[in-house]
């Protein structure tokens, strides 16, 4: 009988009380944080390193923006991945601040791993910030490029919700990708995010998902 590590015990626990959260429980989020805080290894880089963006996802879930972007835009630039930059993106762009954007922005120049992943991030925050000064078609050119990019499912997901929540479900383009975040937030039983981009969202999104 294979004998775990307590702090790896502790990170299969974390997971599961995240995939909880996710469905829509905010009651696991606590607890994942206490989960999550034991199962680092700090002998170990690559484990102290996760904890910055476990820790963003879960203020993401529990609707701080301002503590996910600073979690995420805390790890050291030369650490810093593209997959922390796109965290603090979508927590800027839900705050509507353009200022946070245009760090975003910023540090996607500077990212030193480079790829379709950093330039459809860029799209991403230009698409956000043209939406944040009243310019929709430019949005919406924009984020569609973004979208071009070949994301995880949900992480394709959200950045449609985003784009619908910013551009507002009455311009078509917003409303087509309304409709397709929410079909993959359902299906995937992520029904956390319906609540997160409710403004993006089908009408009466939350009945719908639970099947009401």
């Amino acid at each position: 009988r294979v004998q775990l590590p307590p702090d790896s015990i502790a990170w299969y626990e974390f997971t599961d009380l995240l995939s909880i959260a996710i469905q829509g429980d905010e009651s696991a989020i606590e607890p994942a944080r206490s989960a999550m805080a034991r199962s680092v290894d700090e002998e170990n880089p690559q484990s102290v390193l996760s904890i910055p963006h476990q820790e963003a996802m879960l203020d993401f879930l529990s609707g701080d923006f301002n503590r996910a972007y600073e979690r995420m835009l805390s790890v050291d630039e030369d650490e810093r991945l593209p997959d922390h930059v796109q965290k603090a993106l979508f927590a800027a762009g839900m705050l509507r601040d353009r200022g946070k954007l245009e760090s975003v922005s910023d540090q996607l120049m500077r990212c030193r791993a480079r790829g379709r992943l950093v330039v459809s991030l860029a799209e991403a925050a230009d698409a956000a910030i043209a939406a944040i000064d009243g310019r929709p078609a430019d949005a919406v050119a924009a984020f569609d490029r973004a979208l071009a990019f070949d994301y995880l499912e949900l992480d394709r997901a959200e950045l449609m919700a985003l784009y619908a929540t910013l551009i507002g479900r009455e311009v078509p383009e917003a409303r087509r990708v309304s409709d397709a975040a929410f079909e993959t937030f359902t299906r995937c039983g992520a029904l956390a995010y319906i609540g997160i981009f409710a403004e993006g969202m089908p009408p009466h999104a939350d009945q719908l998902a639970a099947g009401e």
